[in-house]
């Protein structure tokens, strides 16, 4: 089996590759977001460096983020780890919110390429609570990821909120991607 195949299958298995849904709209090149329509509705404005914005219910918010590495540059998952939790810890000092309390970081490989997620928590004064989910794929050429935000109490809830999310996506030729 060839790299390719084999990274396709392992991301297929790990919920990185979603299964069929009743309708694909390309976000990228290689990366497509399959959904009816109606559990996650689609914003048509995105801000920054968001390449698509999702809402499910009311309760929840997730994003993709797709960044080009610089050639060579050697991308670990503390660098991505450290830069999400800098640049979330900056905007929160910047719109007076409550500092961020990281739960969770939970990483791996899948063949060269590093994955993980970051679980965090931010106390939103007019929202209260609200637990972020921060997965990221990283590859010699992309930095992928994918974040939900959920107001919701429960930690499992938000996790699973997480998961059907990356589980919309679908991407063509993985090894190609990365």
């Amino acid at each position: 089996m060839s790299k390719g195949a084999l990274l396709a299958v392992i991301l297929s298995a790990a919920g990185w590759v979603g299964g069929a849904h009743a309708a694909c709209v390309p976000l990228h090149e290689q990366i497509e977001f399959c959904d009816d329509g109606a559990t996650w509705q689609r914003f048509e404005m995105v801000a920054n460096e968001t390449l698509a914005m999702f809402r499910f219910e009311d309760k929840s918010i997730g994003k993709l983020i797709v960044e080009k590495a610089a050639p060579g540059q050697r991308i670990t998952a503390k660098m991505v780890e450290d830069a999400i939790i800098e640049k979330v810890g900056k905007q929160s000092a910047e719109t007076g919110v409550a500092p961020i309390d990281v739960q969770t970081r939970e990483g791996g490989r899948i063949g060269e390429h590093v994955i993980g997620t970051v679980q965090y928590e931010m106390d939103m004064a007019d929202m209260g609570i609200v637990q972020f989910h921060h997965s990221y794929l990283v590859g010699d050429a992309l930095v992928v990821q994918f974040v939900t935000l959920s107001n919701v109490l429960e930690h499992d809830m938000a996790k699973t909120v997480h998961q059907r999310f990356i589980e919309r996506f679908e991407i063509s030729k993985p090894e190609t991607l990365l």
